[in-house]
């Protein structure tokens, strides 16, 4: 019976800089030669997966784009995430908002982080009556 070939966790990456290529064209024909040198130093029989990846510098800066935009994608979902609580106890508010409104009969009389309004006497003042 054939043992059965482990396919490791984490593949071998190779990026084919292809200074050998002549013109952008090319690049793919000599990317697939590096890919068949590797096959044969790896003892990879015909039909078999590969255990490496071959990727042209084009591809990974497209891959490398992608990810960019991905991510800013993310970052904004998130920075567009708001929530609003009303709390009558500042130190509780404190505790879990990156600013603070402190507003006493109708007017904002304070705007800030949390650090700021605990450090501001006035605000502090208000707050206890």
């Amino acid at each position: 019976m054939p043992q059965a070939r482990r396919t490791p966790l984490v593949r071998n990456l190779v990026v084919a800089d292809c200074r050998s290529a002549v013109s952008a064209a090319e690049v793919p024909r000599v990317a697939e030669a590096v890919a068949q040198l590797l096959r044969v130093r790896h003892k990879i029989a015909p039909g078999e997966p590969d255990d490496f990846m071959v990727r042209t510098l084009e591809e990974m800066a497209s891959v490398r784009t992608e990810a960019t935009r991905t991510m800013t994608m993310l970052l904004a979902g998130i920075a567009g995430v708001s929530l609003l609580v009303a709390e009558s106890n500042v130190m509780t508010a404190a505790k879990v908002a990156d600013r603070l409104y402190v507003i006493d009969r109708g007017e904002i009389i304070f705007s800030g982080t949390p650090d700021q309004a605990l450090a501001a006497d006035d605000v502090m003042r208000t707050i206890r009556g």
